[in-house]
């Protein structure tokens, strides 16, 4: 698997959910597991670590759109 760990990761296909997880579900790679075939071991949304085959998982360049907008600041 080419990513570090605390890779910002998303699913390959965000219209398919996977399991439990929504399509636009987010997680961050804490390494991988030796079991075969190899999976990535990531913190869930849920804040529960899971192992999710790394052909379904690709890396998060500009994170998602609604957090890239500007949030308002408060008064």
């Amino acid at each position: 698997m080419p990513w570090e760990p605390g890779t910002l990761l998303g699913l390959r296909d965000t219209t398919v959910p996977f399991g439990k997880y929504p399509g636009a579900s987010l997680f961050v790679l804490l390494g991988t597991s030796a079991v075969s075939p190899p999976t990535a071991v990531v913190i869930t949304p849920h804040g529960t670590r899971a192992a999710i085959p790394w052909q379904y998982l690709v890396p998060v360049q500009h994170g998602v759109p609604e957090a890239r907008q500007a949030h308002p600041t408060r008064g």
